[in-house]
């Protein structure tokens, strides 16, 4: 009888047995993933929203930061304080240095900030007093239940943007003939139209916050003939000429009706309207219409600050300049040869009105058609130089039409022709109405939990 032997394969039951224990195995490890996958999504989910609410918190501070640093800039701005240190101390010996709606939490779509300012580590043991125009600003933003604290050391330091321009003006520039412009900064700027004709030569770069139009044998940056004439560049912000805030720093005040003041607000000396013989102070000589210095006079030095216009045809000579700084509340006229240099930091001429120079005059003397004045010459109207009148320094014109009547439409332009020549090598810079900049010079960010929006002060 023949043997029979097992195949060792499984009958189909087992089979069916086996794979139903594969498929549980499989499912319940599918399910376990699922499970870990879902808590991972929550857990990332969570995350996400704290980083979010990290990130919000972040930028609420910041915004914190900016606030704080307007409100500085505001109190040193010329325009509210003529003592930026003063306001900058003021600060401190306030309570948070900021006010008080800004202490308590500033509510915004991302959150709330709330700020402080505090005096930094300066040396003089004084939280109240500053050393070195160096403070820090603290900012706690929150968002969601997170929170971010910035302290930001800022410092105000002064900042003139236009003293990299040898000519610079509001309104419209003109400039044609033989003007000259040379110079390390021979920079020539209009924040409106320029226009250029005839032979100018502009070393540097001549530009227009609007529209350019040249024509003829002119050139610019460094003598390329016809060279480029920039339109559409940015606009110069231009600090506003206050020439009232020059005159508690003038030696003498010159009043319209004759007299002469000295610092203290004392009279040294009065004009006799009838007496032609006793209209003279220093030099400088009194007339119902304003003041003026005559041809080949010798006025002498001193601040000057004029409460009308004043006009000039002479002063100084090569061997001895004339030592002046005139601010005028009206126009200045100049006239003929006077070598001037700045007496008053290294302002020449400040005027509340249009200024103009014309003829010969400077450091070249009396006796030579090569003049040339020193220093800056600012006015809140405009500026227009014609003849043979040369400078070392550079100009601004405001163009401020501030009690201008409310039909006058044709402007403020500024006009350089002749054989102006202005030469800037940098360097020179406004003793008053500086503008500020507040730069942040280190930064340090601290996480907080549980987070709300007040400051311990």
């Amino acid at each position: 009888m023949a043997r029979t032997h097992r195949t060792g394969l499984l009958r189909p039951s087992s089979n069916r047995g086996t794979i139903l224990i594969i498929a549980i195995v499989l499912v319940i490890v599918i399910m376990g993933l699922s499970a870990a996958m879902l808590v991972t999504s929550h857990a990332l989910t969570a995350r996400s929203v704290e980083m979010e609410s990290i990130d919000r918190s972040k930028a609420v501070a910041e915004e914190g930061i900016d606030l704080a640093r307007v409100h500085l800039l505001s109190l040193v701005d010329p325009r509210n304080s003529d003592d930026p240190a003063a306001a900058w101390d003021a600060v401190l010996a306030s309570d948070g240095g900021v006010p008080e709606k800004f202490r308590g939490g500033v509510t915004t779509r991302e959150g709330s900030y709330a700020v402080r300012i505090v005096d930094n580590e300066d040396g003089d043991g004084d939280p109240t007093m500053d050393q070195d125009m160096l403070v820090i600003v603290e900012s706690t933003g929150t968002a969601a239940g997170q929170g971010r604290t910035i302290r930001a050391v800022v410092r105000v330091e002064p900042y003139d943007p236009t003293e990299n321009f040898a000519i610079l003006t509001e309104d419209s520039l003109y400039i044609w003939g033989n003007q000259t412009t040379d110079g390390t900064l021979a920079n020539v700027h209009t924040n409106k139209d320029l226009y250029v004709w005839g032979s100018p030569d502009i070393g540097g770069v001549a530009s227009a916050s609007e529209n350019t139009w040249g024509w003829g044998d002119y050139k610019t940056e460094g003598g390329t003939a016809q060279g480029p004439l920039h339109a559409n560049s940015p606009v110069v912000p231009i600090p506003p000429v206050q020439v009232a805030a020059y005159r508690p720093k003038m030696e003498y005040v010159l009043t319209r009706d004759g007299r002469a003041l000295d610092r203290s607000g004392m009279t040294i000396f009065q004009a006799d309207a009838e007496r032609w013989w006793i209209r003279d102070f220093r030099g400088m000589q009194w007339t119902p219409w304003g003041w003026y210095t005559q041809h080949g006079s010798n006025p002498q030095d001193g601040s000057y600050y004029i409460e009308g216009d004043f006009w000039f045809t002479g002063g100084g000579r090569r061997e001895r300049p004339w030592n002046v700084t005139i601010v005028a509340e009206g126009y200045i006229n100049g006239f003929g040869n006077p070598v001037m240099t700045p007496r008053f930091g290294d302002e020449l001429l400040v005027s509340g009105g249009d200024l103009w120079l014309f003829g010969t005059g400077g450091l070249g003397g009396p006796n030579t058609d090569v003049a040339e004045m020193q220093g800056i010459i600012l006015s809140h109207r405009s500026v227009s130089l014609n003849g043979n009148v040369s400078l070392h320094g550079r100009i601004v014109a405001e163009a401020n039409r501030d009690g201008l009547p409310e039909w006058w439409s044709w402007g403020l332009p500024s006009y350089f022709g002749g054989n102006i020549q202005v030469t800037y090598d940098g360097g020179l810079r406004r003793s008053l109405t500086t503008s500020y900049r507040i730069p942040v010079k280190s930064w340090q960010e601290e996480l907080i939990t549980n987070a709300d929006s007040s400051i311990q002060q």
